[in-house]
């Protein structure tokens, strides 16, 4: 069975775990920049991504947020881990050279090396992600260009040379070649304005190509350069209202975000953009991408953005429903549990197993235990 990230390419369960590790006046804009990156990127596949911010520790460890309480998650079950060496090697390459550019390239083929693949890695990556770094002093600042088979062959020798592109091919299989790329970055002695600028030597050659919407897109190296412009200067657009549907994803769950608020929004955003466009399937692109969601995947998991739009901002009830609930709304309840496990405050499902002695964080919204399906003791 396809797991989430593999079908639909997110993780509910990841992405509450880091949401819930930040402080909540940070949530909702985090929540938003992911549901626009997957419009844009994995739904609509635009050629550049939004650019991503991230911060480097004097320890070598990578926070994703300015105050440091989110780490980057990489996975010791992609490409064998080897992720876990390459990107704190760039990151800290674009950390000690502010404003040069760093290249860091992870390439077309298998998402795992594993035999049988990790369930979360089971389909090869079929387009390449050229990854563009530098560090503007106070950030690192990565934007992610997808490359297609012609992309990876002709366009990476301009941007990383010959002699580097001689280091990655200089024998082994196809894992050594994957392993040496995604554990070699290339500093380079361009800015991002040069890269912007640069002379080209056949700049209308097409380097990625997509189908979005059933109609085939190719994008050459002015293409991409102009997106690039585009996303540095915050003109990348989402067609879809991703404010309003991160803003109810983290209003429903109070001071805990569930798994289930984010497979709503992800559900929500991949529903309004077939309604937007008069289809009932998406072709998924991006890192995780090849999948094809139907409508009826859907069913009975998301809300159209028009129906959440319904509620007019100035009513009584739009704004019951952005607060979520609180403590406050429970601290009277002779039920609330005080064993300070997990530390928000919470109430104890009636089944007296482990399995189903689940806790049930004050402001979730739910009314059943999600491991046997009794009813709360709060109710």
């Amino acid at each position: 069975m396809e797991s989430c990230l593999t079908k639909f390419g997110f993780s509910p369960e990841a992405e509450a775990r880091r949401l819930n590790l930040m402080p909540q006046s940070e949530r909702e804009a985090y929540l938003k920049q992911e549901l626009a990156t997957h419009e844009l990127h994995v739904i609509r596949n635009h050629a550049v991504s939004l650019p991503y911010n991230y911060w480097l520790s004097d320890e070598g460890k990578i926070f994703t947020n300015k105050e440091h309480t989110v780490e980057l998650e990489l996975a010791e079950e992609e490409r064998g881990g080897y992720y876990r060496i390459g990107i704190p090697k760039t990151l800290r390459l674009a950390k000690e050279n502010p404003q040069q550019l760093v290249f860091f390239y992870s390439p077309i083929g298998p998402a795992s090396f594993d035999d049988p693949p990790h369930p979360d890695y089971q389909k090869p990556y079929a387009d390449g992600q050229l990854n563009v770094i530098y560090s503007d002093g106070d950030s690192i600042k990565n934007i992610n260009i997808p490359l297609s088979q012609q992309g990876e062959q002709l366009w990476l020798k301009e941007v990383f040379g010959e002699e580097y592109l001689s280091y990655i091919n200089k024998g082994g299989n196809e894992r050594e070649k994957i392993i040496r790329f995604i554990t070699t970055p290339k500093l380079s002695a361009l800015t991002i304005d040069d890269f912007l600028n640069k002379n080209w030597h056949d700049p209308e050659m097409v380097v990625f190509h997509s189908n979005i919407f059933d109609k085939e897109k190719f994008f050459s190296i002015n293409d991409i350069m102009g997106e690039l412009r585009n996303s540095l200067l915050g003109k990348l657009k989402t067609k879809i209202n991703v404010e309003l549907i991160a803003q109810q994803a983290i209003k429903n769950g109070g001071s805990y975000v569930r798994p289930e608020d984010i497979t709503e929004a992800y559900f929500t955003l991949m529903g309004s953009v077939m309604h937007q466009e008069g289809v009932d399937r998406l072709i998924l692109h991006g890192g995780c991408g090849g999948s094809v969601v139907k409508s009826s995947d859907l069913f009975n998991y998301s809300n159209s953005v028009e129906k959440l739009m319904e509620v007019p901002n100035f009513s009584t009830t739009y704004r019951r429903q952005i607060q979520g609930s609180s403590v406050e709304d429970y601290k009277n309840d002779p039920n609330l549990c005080h064993c300070g496990q997990p530390h928000e405050p919470h109430f104890h499902c009636p089944g007296k197993n482990r399995t189903c002695h689940y806790p049930i964080i004050v402001g979730e919204g739910t009314k059943k235990c999600p491991a046997c399906g009794l009813e709360a003791v709060c109710r």
